[in-house]
This record gives structure tokens, sequence and C-alpha cells, in this order.
């Protein structure tokens, strides 16, 4: 459990079977998690393999498994500042079958200012959405899947859009398949409309 400014460097690091949250930031200023693992966090509900919260700067997760979290695999909220975050040829799979989550739970509000590019993941078997991004506030944010594979969740990518705030999306050279319901779900506000630019491009369903 990380607060504060601090930069952190977490490499190799193996976390099996943590009591709630695997690993926990707040307010960090910068974040890199490589090679590693994390498997069977918590016990309950908002109980994650990874949770940053308002983190800025650069965050970094690569080649790194999240599996078996009691609720998301991944959970990365922001809500103010600037924040780069880079995800590469990672792993979120296989949520609690009677608690769990997403595998990746991307939020972005208030003034964030955000810049996400996921190249490779792989989402699968997790209870409820693959992935999930969540806009709101006056947030603005750059967005882009690329070359995943979403594999057995409920939803394959899951996206609620509402605010004041913008988006610039594309969702690319990814393969969906077996997802209960929907492989892509976009969903808008009818009242509360952010600015929204995207393409789904090249994909496999």
């Amino acid at each position: 459990d990380v607060a504060g400014g601090a930069t952190i460097t977490l490499t190799n690091v193996d976390i099996t079977g943590s009591g709630q949250l695997g690993v926990n930031a707040h307010g960090v200023a910068g974040l890199t998690l490589q090679g590693s693992s994390i498997a069977n966090a918590g016990n309950g509900t908002d109980e994650s393999g990874l949770r940053l919260d308002d983190a800025t700067g650069a965050v970094v997760i690569d080649t790194t498994t999240v599996s078996g979290s009691a609720d998301r695999n991944a959970l990365v909220q922001s809500s103010s500042g600037a924040l780069n975050l880079t995800v590469s040829g990672s792993t979120f799979s296989n949520t609690s079958a009677t608690t769990g989550g997403d595998g990746f739970d991307l939020r972005a509000g208030g003034d964030a200012d955000l810049t996400a590019t996921l190249t490779g993941p792989t989402f699968t078997q997790n209870r409820l959405d693959g992935f999930s991004f969540d806009l709101s506030g006056a947030a603005t944010v750059n967005l882009t899947l690329d070359g995943a594979t979403v594999q057995s969740n409920n939803l394959g990518v899951n996206m609620t859009l509402a605010g004041s705030g913008a988006l610039d999306f594309a969702i690319t050279n990814s393969s969906f398949s077996n997802e209960t319901s929907s492989p892509i779900n976009v969903f808008t506000s009818d009242t509360d409309t952010p600015a929204v630019t995207g393409a789904i491009d090249d994909n496999t369903i």
C-alpha cells in the first residue's frame, strides 16, 4: 500500500493470496510494474489485484499477469492531473466466479487528462467485462486498444460515456470470441454527452 508522490518500480514480483489488495497505490507520481504476477487477491467486493487511484506521470504495466481477483483484476481511476498509462503484453483473467468484476476497469473523471495505450493485452474469463472504460466529468481522454485478445468474458469491451469531457478512442487489430453478452458495447448518456471521436477497425469478432 503506497501513498503520496513517490515513483514506484516493481519488477519480477510475485504476489499470491493477499487478504485484500495485491498492489494498492494512491497519488503516486509514476509507477512501473514489469514481469510480475498477482494472483488470487482479496476475498470480497472492492478487493482487486491492482488498484491505482489518481496516479500522475507515467504508469507502465508490462508483461504482467493479474488473475483470480475477488473483484476486479485491475482498477485504475484518474480524477485530476495528467496520466500517461501504457499496458503491454499483459494478461487480466479469471476474476472470481461469485464476486468477481472486470478484468481491467479504467475510469476517468473530474478534470483528468488521460492518455491510455494498451497494446497486446489479454482479457479472458472475467465474470463481468474484459475491459471496462468509464468517462465522466470534464475529463479528456485519448484511448488506444490494439492487438487485444478478448475471450469468454460477459462483455468484451464495455464503454460508458457521460459528462462534458472529450474522448478520442481506437479499438483495432483485436480478436473477440465467446463473450456471454456482446463483444463491444459503447453507451452514451442521453442527457450528458461528451465529445466523442472513435474508430473500431480491423478486429475479428
